[in-house]
């Protein structure tokens, strides 16, 4: 078994998975170990995952509009479909993006460096509490 903190002789960096965040689903802690990021003009979108160099079977979908980076979000002001999207999905739960959350905040910061932060603290539609926290 490789852990995330340790590189099995003759791999390469890229073979070996580093914690890039962490996430909370209804109080279980788990690592972020693969981020894909896209950014359309508009919005910027976030696919985070515990899964490395898989075909990924829990996936965080996370999208907000630009004109909103550098601020913390309450999500209760925002319109859900055009300021964000937030999808969980797992082998169990999936939380489809055309729900909106029930409450909390959110806050994507970018640098001149292009460097990104994301922070998401909120309840999903039925009350199951999510946090999520990306340093890049």
């Amino acid at each position: 078994m490789i852990s995330a903190c340790t590189k099995p002789e003759n791999a390469s960096e890229s073979d070996v998975a580093r914690i890039l965040g962490t996430y909370s689903f209804d109080g279980k802690v788990e690592n972020i170990l693969s981020v894909e990021y896209t950014d359309n003009g508009s919005e910027v979108n976030f696919v985070f995952s515990p899964i490395f160099k898989e075909k990924f079977t829990t996936v965080i979908e996370f999208s907000l509009a630009k004109s909103l980076l550098n601020k913390e979000c309450d999500v209760d002001e925002l319109t859900h479909m055009k300021d964000y999207q937030f999808r969980y999905e797992d082998p169990v739960w999936c939380y489809s993006e055309l729900h909106e959350l029930k409450e909390g905040y959110v806050w994507v910061k970018t640098s001149s460096d292009g460097k990104k932060d994301v922070y998401i603290d909120v309840l999903l539609n039925d009350g199951t509490p999510f946090t999520l926290s990306y340093t890049e």
